[in-house]
């Protein structure tokens, strides 16, 4: 009886979090923005959220990438945090289904996908059921979202396909909107180039 009370109870203040999640998802008016990949989640987060950081408050969620890490940071670290105009939020995939349920909670206004690896080999078995996970994160995009997609990955340009969002390609292929053009190893700089883009 106690056993069952206290799933009752744990039950009960999961659903509680994730209504005010929601709560405080449908009130703010941040930005935000998901990051998702089988490799570069985090580096690629920390860069974009230090990058925005010279354009207003951010608020960085790295890491810790569930469901119950966004429901965290909505319901508690967003609600104390004051005005926050960029949430940066790395959306990590352990199982089918799990970047979906991170994507309709974290309706993002930018979902950018760094590249599809073979990762959780004994739950996704092939890089196509990776990717088809991945693109979950993108396909939360509202049509006035935008997809930002490595191009030098033919499994993530393809998440273009069918878009209804905006779409911003980056890499070293000929056609990537925001081309890596020059990379010195010994020195660790790069240069960037790409036409403006709206």
């Amino acid at each position: 009886m106690k056993l069952r009370l206290r799933k009752i109870r744990k039950d009960f203040g999961w659903g509680l979090r994730r209504y005010r999640a929601r709560w405080v998802r449908a009130r703010s008016k941040a930005t935000f923005i998901g990051i998702t990949g089988s490799s570069g989640k985090s580096t690629s987060a920390s860069l974009l959220g230090h990058i925005m950081g010279a354009h207003g408050n951010v608020h960085l969620q790295v890491q810790a990438n569930t469901i119950a890490a966004l429901v965290r940071t909505l319901y508690k670290r967003l609600r104390r945090a004051g005005k926050v105009d960029y949430v940066v939020f790395e959306a990590g995939a352990s199982d089918f289904g799990t970047i979906e349920t991170v994507a309709r909670m974290l309706k993002p206004d930018l979902a950018l996908v760094t590249m599809v690896r073979l990762e959780h080999v004994g739950k996704f078995k092939t890089l196509e059921a990776v990717a088809q996970e991945k693109r979950a994160l993108v396909d939360a995009l509202k049509p006035d979202g935008i997809a930002v997609l490595n191009c030098d990955d033919p499994l993530v340009l393809a998440m273009a396909s069918g878009a209804k969002w905006r779409t911003a390609t980056f890499g070293q292929a000929e056609n990537a909107d925001y081309r890596v053009h020059r990379y010195l190893r010994k020195s660790q700089q790069f240069g960037i180039c790409g036409a403006p883009w709206r």
